[in-house]
C-alpha cells in the first residue's frame, strides 16, 4: 500500500482509461478476477482463500511482475504523460479495491491506509462499500496471452540466475 500511495501522490483522479496499455489492461482484468474470487471466498466463510487469493495477487501478479515494469513508467515519463497518467489509474484502482476487499480482516490496517488515499471518498472504508468487479475490464483471453508471456520471462530469469551464479554473467 505505501507504494501506491506514493505514486498516487501527484494522481488527478480523471479517467484516464483511454490511455490504458495492454499492460494495464491485464493488471485491471486480474484485479476484477480478484475481486470476483475475494467476494465469493467470503460470502462462503472461506477465510484462508482470502488471505492466499490476496497474498498471490500482492507478491505474484503485482510485486513481482506488474509494478515492477511499471517502475521505468512512473519514474521517467513526465509527471503528464497519459501512459503514467494511466498507470495511476490502475494503482489507484488497485488501492481503492485491495484496502476496501482487506477492511473485514484487517480493520485498523485497511482504515490507516484508507486515510492517506487522496480524492474523493467516503470517510471511513467501511462506509464505502464492497468493490465490485467491473466486468468491461475482465479479459480471460488477454491473461491468457500474458500468461505465456510471464512463464517465458520466468524461463528467461531462471537461465540468467543461473549464469550469474556460474560467474558467466555480472
Amino acid at each position: 500500500a505505501k507504494y501506491l500511495l506514493g505514486n498516487l501522490s501527484d494522481f488527478d483522479g480523471k479517467d484516464h482509461s483511454g490511455s490504458l496499455t495492454e499492460l494495464d489492461r491485464w493488471a485491471m482484468s486480474r484485479l476484477q478476477g480478484l475481486i470476483q474470487k475475494v467476494t465469493a471466498a467470503y460470502e462462503n466463510f472461506q477465510f484462508h482463500e482470502v488471505y492466499h487469493r490476496m497474498y498471490h495477487f500482492c507478491i505474484v501478479d503485482m510485486s513481482s511482475f506488474y509494478l515492477d515494469i511499471l517502475k521505468d513508467r512512473l519514474y521517467t515519463f513526465r509527471a503528464d504523460h497519459p501512459e503514467r497518467r494511466a498507470a495511476q489509474l490502475v494503482l489507484n484502482e488497485i488501492l481503492h479495491s485491495m484496502t476496501r476487499l482487506l477492511a473485514p480482516v484487517l480493520s485498523f490496517t485497511s482504515e490507516e491506509i484508507w486515510q492517506h488515499v487522496s480524492g474523493e471518498k467516503e470517510e471511513s472504508v467501511f462506509l464505502s462499500g464492497f468493490p465490485e468487479a467491473r466486468m468491461e475490464y475482465h479479459d480471460l483471453e488477454l491473461e491468457e496471452r500474458w500468461e505465456r508471456l510471464i512463464a517465458i520471462r520466468d524461463e528467461v530469469n531462471r537461465a540468467l540466475e543461473e549464469k550469474r551464479r556460474e560467474k558467466f554473467i555480472g
